[in-house]
């Protein structure tokens, strides 16, 4: 028997009404990969890394197999930086900013760069402003950086890790940001490197492959993110 004076206890559990932004339906959304010479070593074929060029893997298909993007542009040159001192093919943030100028309808952004930055420099104030080029390249579209690894020097180790841990800071306050940690399972897997220690065997291409189709899936997330459920449920309890 409940306590005497506990008469009628009404509780009302009301989900929080979510309102997201606009979001991309398969039919119109498109993602673009800007990469370097490690994305080119990821293509079936590319025009873009030489003629007649053969590579690996292929990206391309694995990124239209989620079912998510309705196009996917994967754009890699030889020796591309982030930003910094380069001709628009081989700055990405340039590359980034002209493809979106002739297709503004571009959704996402997979960013693929940074280790060929690392040859101008140690400090992290030149990798924040290579970065925050891109960002500002891609303006409000959501973007997945893959991070970086090179150990064909001592002190490209010690770069890597500077510019990954500026990406990660930088991500921590530009909501469009998502880092993706390739740094941690190449140096877990050494054996997939090239011998020049900065490119990769065929397996390790094959490996890198999964990290691009995480990132796409990431960003399909925010692109085209899930229906909130805003039901709101009342609880009636009758107490003795």
């Amino acid at each position: 028997m409940g306590h005497p004076l506990a008469k009628l206890v009404a509780v009302a559990l009301a989900a929080s009404t979510v309102f997201a932004a606009p979001s991309a339906s398969a039919s119109d959304a498109s993602l673009l990969v800007i990469g370097d010479s490690i994305t080119c070593g990821m293509l079936a074929s590319s025009t873009t890394c030489g003629r007649g060029y053969r590579g690996f893997a292929r990206l391309e298909d694995d990124l239209l197999a989620l079912g998510t993007f309705d196009r996917v542009t994967v754009d890699a040159v030889y020796a591309r930086n982030a930003a910094g001192l380069a001709s628009t093919r081989r700055h990405g943030a340039k590359t980034i900013a002209e493809y979106i100028r002739k297709r503004p309808a571009t959704s996402a952004v997979i960013v693929a760069l940074g280790s060929n930055d690392l040859q101008h420099s140690f400090r992290p104030a030149y990798f924040e402003e290579q970065i925050r080029a891109v960002i500002t390249a891609a303006g409000s579209r959501p973007v997945a950086w893959i991070n970086v690894f090179r150990s064909d020097r001592p002190y490209y180790v010690r770069r890597s890790a500077t510019f990954n841990a500026v990406l990660t800071r930088v991500a921590a306050d530009t909501p469009t940001l998502t880092v993706i940690d390739w740094h941690t399972a190449i140096r877990a897997n050494p054996g997939w490197q090239a011998f020049d220690k900065l490119h990769l065997q065929p397996v390790g291409y094959q490996a890198r492959v999964p990290f691009y189709v995480d990132a796409a899936a990431a960003l399909w997330q925010i692109v085209n993110p899930p229906v909130q459920d805003t039901t709101t449920t009342t609880i009636t309890t009758v107490a003795g």
